[in-house]
């Protein structure tokens, strides 16, 4: 029971928070909350969506701070304010 504590509480969350690149309290929290809400399936099914919400959040966070996209995006909102300025003008 001693190497089955041990392998779930140690050797797991440090080999899939390395893996996965967050502290391995969070993996331990994580599968907690996952057996809580879904039972079986949650704790097998926890660390792959997290791993997945993950590299959409780290995608999502990289669109946004872009400078290139940010001056994209300003330059096409005067644009659009210039063409609707000159038709209403029309």
């Amino acid at each position: 029971m001693a190497v089955r504590m041990l392998d779930d509480f140690v050797y797991m969350p440090l080999t899939i928070g390395k893996s996965l690149r967050i502290h391995p309290l969070v993996t331990v929290t994580m599968i907690f909350v996952g057996g809580a809400v879904a039972g079986i399936s949650g704790l097998m099914l926890v660390l792959p969506l997290l791993g997945v919400v993950m590299v959409v959040g780290d995608t999502i966070g990289r669109i946004v701070t872009d400078g290139r996209l940010l001056a994209r995006y300003r330059h096409g909102r005067t644009l659009r304010e210039k063409r609707a300025k000159a038709d209403l003008l029309v």
